[in-house]
């Protein structure tokens, strides 16, 4: 070969290697991604199948695959087609024009290729528009399982159940053939430039009669499409607008836009007409024509002449025009957010006194409240029963046990195991040997020990449990609230229960787990699979891991709710239960929609803001509730009742996807649904909109001055605070409480959550408590009841307002779950705002907490508490001290309030310090647990005998451990005190005067 053409060639050479070295690269990227995702997509399925639900996963696959395969054939179908009609269509003729050079070059390119061409460009494009309509797999779910509400939009006549079920569907398809036959359209205009069916030249283009033709066909089928839009949609999405006063159609929707969009669905069908007929004329003037005219009206009667009436007729007479729709949006709104259930408010007098008579009938609720706030007391539960720095306390909550045979507040922990504590954090440690927690933590919620500690029925390790305390015979915890490493489990590595010693390595106590949770990774390609999802290689190489390990890869129980039901709404706070000797955790699941014709948007103002129910809905329940056995991982779903009876046609739809997968609420054990709580987050949704749609008269609803608002937060952390504030400058409003309260009624019948045995029936009806009169007291069952709690304020701008107007309550026990009653107070009862701001401006408490509250200790306020009593509000606040160097908050005030009395009670005990309080705010009237109605000398209480025996265990402790140091001394002193404890804990106990708890909480193996 000459010199010169052996020169030219090389680069042509070096060309074609670096291509070559590009497209093998290229392989190997795809093929790494493909590898990627199919090791995620097969442990999903393996995920699925270890938990027995891979129906759910076999219907969500097939439906995203169903949907995406069907929308991408028909996007490549109809692009296809019109490409190959281009390609008929083209004369090919050689073009000399200059400006034509790109289409020569296309034309010599292509050549005999163009059926290829055309294939793999409709492929791609078809794959880009129709695979999004995989996430569409929900709305397609409910559109095959459509149920009715029983409630009828006002404007179309249609149940709920077309709108929550249908429309969103039909939007979609709608919209996607609109955007897929724009895609054609400028792909097929784009291929006739290319086969010179349009040409750029001289003073303007110049276009084919047949591409004219076809051009106007593809025009006309979306001109077709957008009548059916107009018509079938977006007529029925005015019931979502937000054009009047509240959500739905307003006056100027139903009067101006509704017409307005039948009239354009016409204009729509003229167009469609026009350009269908071009197809034969192939002139350019009839297209611009049709759309010209529909652009016209569209522009004009669509949205100028509805914004003109909105601006210049409806708003400056809103108050009259408006008061139809408003009417339909506060019917809709009640019925969305459950709140028609509620019924009439109760009146409720909020009296300032309370008799010797009052104070005796609700002793329980005044033995009960809650002083060890789980927010504020972490640190203290944490450092108490933290005996290693790889234990978290987590999930720590107030609920409520059957203790010596009465119902009585707890807060609840479970110990979870953090890699980031680990001393070593080799692949070991924090994968197979520290693979789970180790028992729980149980307080009593109202007392605590002499030096302002929590007094424990469960605690330490290994456990102790004090008399009448829970069972615990599985204390392992490998689901819980963890961090997001992956564990694996019975393999060849001994996993540490915990240690004792002084350090991490002596006194390992192991175990191999039993339970059955996980992944079998015995298979080579299962543990490869994990390996590549993980990016681990340990996984695949570690002679650790035996043909029986398994692997834990979602160990967060609400991970696990959400990953197994995508389609609900989760609750982002679980919460611990001991059952049957068993940790189970109890997490609340919704369902949602924003489809609920003429509701009202939700307002999420109260929310904490990691709340799982943040987002964009018009429509909500509390159907769901699952466990999960913190050992074996097994998750139960369970469908909850809901108020009156009703149903949700949203969970019925699920349980028609996915049968099987939801168990009726008769199935769940006794036992557990004792434990049900009425989430906060629910509540304060609930809440927030009552607040406003309460009133149902729309005058006095468009007024706005009758609304209420969720109560101002009281200040927690430090008491001299201002009123807490979001980052956007707002108030934070309250969180609801938890609390045993004996809300009873006049006429002796259960109210909320009264005394009642739980009917056969899964339905729970709501019974309202008749109102206390002026005058007299309430009759309060003897038994308490499990309640979550909502004050309410006026609704002012700017929280000007801060007067109580009412609480809201919701029952937590099994007879009267998700039953809300609201009781109204006068203007003049004070809300936990102003209770704080009394505090603050004490003369005698606020120097003090002032004077605490420095010099390296620091003071924090607990949760206040509201306790309606005989007519009358009573608000404890409990008061933390702890060093501000090394935090450790030991309950050492309460602060009590009623009416104009605030007092400081401190004693050697929390309990104490609560009837300290108590008695001050009372004026003395009655020594609180020392004399009864008629001057007789009260009976003690359940409540005494628990303290001397948690007094008892706390010593025996003590005793041990100065046994352990040789100190005999010391432990003689501990066990003489120890049997005196118990001696007048024998001594007292046949005096106890009956307090039983309900037949239900009776009959539950383990409850007590």
């Amino acid at each position: 070969m000459p010199a010169d053409q052996a020169r030219s060639a090389l680069p042509h050479r070096r060309r074609s290697r670096r291509a070559w070295v590009l497209s093998i690269l290229g392989v190997i990227v795809f093929a790494v991604l493909a590898l990627q995702a199919f090791a995620n997509f097969y442990t999903d399925y393996l995920w699925y199948r270890s938990e027995n639900i891979t129906y759910v996963w076999r219907a969500m696959t097939e439906t995203k695959l169903g949907l995406a395969g069907v929308f991408i054939g028909v996007m490549f179908v109809g692009l296809w087609s019109s490409l190959y009609a281009v390609d008929r269509m083209s004369t090919r003729v050689q073009l000399y024009a200059p400006e034509l050079d790109l289409v020569r070059r296309y034309q010599t390119v292509v050549g005999t290729h163009s059926g290829l061409v055309r294939t793999l460009v409709s492929l791609v494009i078809a794959f880009l528009v129709g695979e999004g309509a995989a996430s569409q797999w929900q709305n397609w779910l409910l559109f095959n399982n459509e149920h009715n509400f029983g409630f009828t939009d006002p404007i179309f006549g249609r149940d709920a159940g077309f709108f929550v079920f249908r429309l969103p569907f039909l939007d979609f398809v709608v919209n996607w053939m609109l955007l897929a036959l724009i895609v054609i359209f400028v792909v097929t205009a784009v291929f006739h430039y290319l086969n010179g069916g349009i040409r750029l030249q001289g003073g303007g283009p110049h276009v084919d009669p047949v591409t004219v033709a076809h051009l106007s066909l593809i025009l006309g089928l979306a001109a077709f499409v957008k009548a059916i839009s107009y018509y079938y949609v977006q007529r029925f999405e005015l019931e979502f607008s937000t054009r009047g006063y509240v959500q739905g159609s307003g006056y100027t929707d139903t009067h101006v836009v509704l017409p307005a969009y039948t009239l354009l669905a016409v204009v729509a069908l003229v167009a469609f007409g026009l350009l269908v007929f071009n197809v034969y004329q192939r002139s350019l003037s009839l297209p611009i024509i049709g759309i010209g005219l529909w652009l016209t009206v569209g522009l004009s009667v669509g949205i100028i002449y509805p914004a003109l009436l909105q601006a210049f007729r409806v708003t400056p007479a809103q108050s009259t025009l408006e008061l139809p729709y408003i009417q339909d949006n506060i019917r809709a709104t009640n019925f969305a957010y459950g709140l028609r259930t509620i019924g009439t408010p109760q009146h409720y007098e909020a009296k300032t006194t309370l008799s010797a008579g009052d104070i005796s009938a609700y002793r329980t609720t005044l033995d009960d409240p809650d002083l060890w706030d789980p927010q504020q007391t972490a640190t203290t539960f944490q450092k108490l029963q933290d005996s290693r720095n790889f234990f978290d306390i987590s999930g720590l909550a107030v609920d409520r046990y059957n203790v010596l045979g009465s119902i009585v507040p707890e807060v609840i922990g479970v110990r979870t195991v953090t890699s980031s504590g680990l001393a070593q954090t080799s692949w070991v440690n924090t994968h197979l040997a520290y693979t789970h927690g180790y028992g729980v933590v149980l307080a009593a919620a109202n007392t605590g020990t002499s030096i302002g500690n929590p007094s424990f029925s469960i605690s330490n390790l290994p456990p102790a449990r004090s008399p009448g305390a829970p069972q615990l015979l599985e204390p392992r915890v490998y689901f819980g609230v963890p961090s997001s490493n992956y564990v694996v489990v019975d393999s060849a590595q001994a996993e540490i229960d915990y240690t004792s010693g002084n350090s991490s390595s002596q006194g390992q106590h192991t175990t191999q787990y039993q339970g059955g949770g996980g992944i079998p990774v015995g298979s080579f390609w299962t543990r490869a699979a994990f390996a590549l999802r993980f990016h681990d290689l340990n996984l695949l190489i570690s002679r650790l891991i035996t043909p029986q390990s398994r692997i834990i890869f979602v160990q967060d129980v609400t991970k696990m709710v959400e990953k197994a039901a995508p389609f609900l709404q989760v609750d982002s706070n679980p919460y611990p239960v001991l059952y049957n000797g068993q940790i189970y955790w109890m997490i609340d699941a919704y369902t949602t929609t924003s489809s609920f014709p003429y509701s009202q948007s939700v307002n999420t103002s109260a929310l904490p803001g990691s709340s799982g129910l943040q987002g964009s809905y018009n429509y909500i329940r509390n159907s769901v509730v699952v466990t999960v056995n913190a050992y074996t991982g097994a998750m139960s779903f369970y469908q909850l009742p809901l108020p009156g009876g009703e149903t949700d046609p949203l969970l019925q739809a699920w349980m028609a996807a996915f049968p099987g997968m939801f168990q009726p609420y008769s199935s769940m054990p006794l036992g557990l649904q004792q434990h049900l709580r009425y989430p906060q987050d629910m509540l304060s949704i609930q809440s927030t909109m009552y607040g406003r749609y309460h009133v149902t008269s729309p005058p006095s609803f468009y007024s706005g001055a009758s609304a209420w608002s969720v109560a101002q937060s009281p200040a927690t952390g430090s008491p001299t605070q201002a009123l807490p504030t979001n980052p956007d400058g707002s108030v934070v409003r309250d969180t609801p409480t938890y609390e045993l309260l004996q809300l009873g009624s006049s006429s002796g019948s259960a109210g909320t959550g009264g005394t009642a045995a739980p009917s056969s029936s899964s339905s729970i009806s709501p019974v309202p408590p008749a109102s206390a009169s002026s005058g007299s007291s309430p009759s309060p069952p003897a038994q308490p009841n499990f309640v979550a709690l909502e004050p309410m304020v006026p609704y002012s701008q700017g929280d000007k307002v801060q007067n109580l107007a009412g609480f809201l309550v919701a029952g937590s026990d099994p007879q009267s779950y998700g039953t809300l009653t609201m009781y109204t107070t006068p203007l003049s009862a004070l809300s936990p705002a102003l209770v704080d701001s009394a505090i603050n401006a004490n003369t005698t408490i606020s120097p003090k907490i002032t004077f605490l509250d420095q010099r390296g200790s620091t003071v924090t306020a607990g949760a206040m508490q509201v306790l309606p009593i005989g007519g009358a509000l009573v608000y404890l606040t409990p008061l933390y001290v702890s060093s501000s160097t090394y935090p450790f908050p030991q309950l050492k005030y309460v602060v009590a309030v009623l009416g104009n009395n605030v007092a400081l009670g401190s004693s050697s005990s929390p309990a104490g310090a609560r009837a300290d309080a108590l008695q001050q705010v009372l004026q003395s009237a009655v020594p609180v647990g020392e004399v009864g109605p008629e001057g007789v000398p009260t009976k003690p209480q359940a409540a005494d005998i628990r303290n001397l025996l948690r007094e008892a265990l706390a010593l025996e402790a003590k005793a041990n451990a100065a046994l352990a140091q040789l100190d005999l001394a010391a432990y003689q002193s501990d066990e003489k005190q120890v049997a005196a404890l118990v001696a007048s804990a024998l001594a007292i106990l046949p005096q106890i005067p009956t307090r039983t708890a309900p037949a239900a909480a009776s009959s539950t193996p383990g409850s007590a």
